[in-house]
């Protein structure tokens, strides 16, 4: 979505500008399969988010899966800033983030 949007009516359009400035977002290669069994979770930082990630640590651990250190987001409302994902670009494995990601 642009900063800015044209509303037209019948005879006339009027430009839309956003009052929150969105981050353009950076384009990503996904691979659909990983080379390795191994899971990196990213916290959220919700409540409870760490409870639910330790759980599903725990469930993969059981079925062998290696699962790596967990990684936090500053804040739950803001986007990934550039470090994590650029340390997730390199990640050879899942990355799963939770919660309401």
């Amino acid at each position: 979505m642009s900063d800015e949007d044209l509303t037209c009516a019948d005879d006339s359009c009027e430009t839309l500008v956003s009052p929150m400035p969105t981050r353009k977002a950076r384009s990503l290669d996904v691979q659909r399969s990983s080379r390795t069994r191994r899971v990196c979770f990213v916290d959220s930082t919700k409540n409870n988010s760490d409870q639910i990630l330790d759980r599903a640590r725990t469930m993969l651990s059981a079925l062998g899966i290696s699962v790596d250190e967990t990684l936090k987001k500053r804040r739950a409302s803001q986007v990934m800033d550039d470090p994590l994902i650029d340390q997730l670009l390199d990640y050879e494995g899942l990355v799963v983030c939770g919660v309401n990601d």
